[in-house]
């Protein structure tokens, strides 16, 4: 095609409204398309092509009906002053619907709530992940199992002695499986089997395993570094032995002074008072009370509840209760409470016929119980709140040891 036939295209200024928005113009009628769509000189052009030529119609333009634009005075004056001081044109800037509202640094009570909540946030996180990496070293250790011939459904015992040496390495040894690791990553074309991890299946679960393992060794740290800003950290738990700065976070994060008025608050809220029947608070019928909800619909419902926050007291009773009778006596108070609880529910008549089992778990909880009783009277006095005995000081003149008020061994 030759230039001369070539449509040019022309560019033309667009006008704009008072607030500067581009003004849409109006469609052509179609009366006035039809009448555009023969033109004598096109047909000139069409006679003058050489052979093996073809002619491409150029494009009609739509006539221009844009309305015209009324400038107001404010609108003139504008424009002359930005000529005169030669500064560039600024589109306006229209309000945010919902602006984002950072709320000033926060003091005393609700700083200390909102700091604590960032604790749990990151205590409960942590535990989500530790879940997630229990539950895939199940998966991996199944698949061994059943590599070693225990079908689903089927104990441990049902295998070999020599099945049940290599399983037993398997679960306490995963640094010998990671070693199939080394070479980098593996795709399910390059891998290549190992003495330990010998599918592709097992390798990715192992993979998986240790990078969760990795993430929960990573927010662990990270809570011991946090930890390390709340002053009852320092001012207590650092000094009682057992206890490390992931059981002192979640005792930060969860209990709220605030809340609680006496020592027995922490108690009934870890789980660790008497049930109505004179046992020791769990998810029995006898202990559960009645709770009021909404339900989806909008009704409101009641159902059965217990009293205490179930995680807290998995941890205190079952972790930190745990890590103090593995302490020594002489370094660690608790375990002496321990004992000597231990020893005064044997001498008991009314305990001669429960089992060893029995008076050692009321021995780590009685510990327990103590170690909440002095967090709640130092966390009190470092915040300078009037403190209160304990019920069985207070109200059964019972002090334990001999001594005195506030001699709980």
């Amino acid at each position: 095609m030759t230039d001369e036939l070539k449509p040019k295209r022309k560019y033309t200024k667009r006008a704009r409204d008072a607030d500067g928005n581009l003004i849409k113009p109006a469609k052509a009628p179609a009366a006035a398309k039809k009448a555009a769509a023969v033109n004598p000189d096109d047909i000139a052009k069409t006679q003058a092509l050489k052979p093996g030529e073809t002619w491409v119609a150029p494009k009609i333009k739509e006539p221009d009906v844009r309305p015209a634009i009324e400038l107001s005075e404010a609108d003139v004056e504008l424009a002359d002053s930005t000529v005169e001081s030669n500064d560039a044109y600024e589109e306006p800037k229209t309000k945010q619907k919902n602006p984002v509202i950072v709320p000033p640094p926060a003091e005393g009570t609700e700083a200390r709530y909102l700091q604590s909540r960032e604790l749990r946030m990151m205590v409960r996180g942590m535990y989500d992940v530790q879940g997630l990496r229990i539950q895939t070293g199940n998966r991996l250790v199944g698949q061994y199992k059943a590599k070693l011939g225990q079908r689903p459904g089927e104990k441990e015992d049902t295998l070999g002695i020599e099945s049940q040496d290599i399983l037993a390495a398997i679960r306490q040894q995963y640094a010998v499986i990671a070693t199939a690791l080394a070479g980098g990553a593996y795709t399910v074309s390059t891998f290549k089997a190992a003495p330990l991890i010998s599918s592709y299946t097992e390798y990715c679960l192992t993979r998986q395993y240790l990078q969760l393992l990795q993430t929960e060794v990573g927010h662990a740290k990270a809570i011991a570094s946090l930890v390390e800003e709340f002053p009852i950290y320092n001012a207590f738990f650092k000094g009682v032995t057992g206890c490390g700065p992931i059981l002192s976070a979640i005792c930060i994060a969860e209990f709220d002074l605030d809340r609680a008025r006496h020592p027995s608050s922490f108690w009934a809220y870890a789980g660790l008072d008497v049930g109505p029947d004179g046992r020791g608070r769990s998810k029995r019928a006898e202990h559960l009370v009645p709770v009021t909800y909404t339900d989806a619909k909008g009704a409101e419902q009641t159902r059965q509840s217990i009293t205490y926050n179930p995680f807290l007291k998995t941890k205190l009773v079952g972790v930190l209760g745990s890590s103090f009778i593995k302490q020594n006596p002489a370094k660690c108070k608790y375990r002496a409470i321990y004992d000597n609880y231990k020893r005064r529910l044997e001498n008991r008549p009314d305990w001669s016929e429960e089992s060893k089992g029995h008076r050692h778990a009321a021995a780590v909880r009685y510990a327990v119980k103590m170690f909440v009783l002095d967090l709640y009277l130092t966390w009190s006095r470092l915040e300078g709140r009037p403190t209160s005995q304990p019920y069985h000081e207070a109200k059964l003149g019972i002090f334990h040891g001999g001594v005195g008020p506030g001699t709980h061994q």
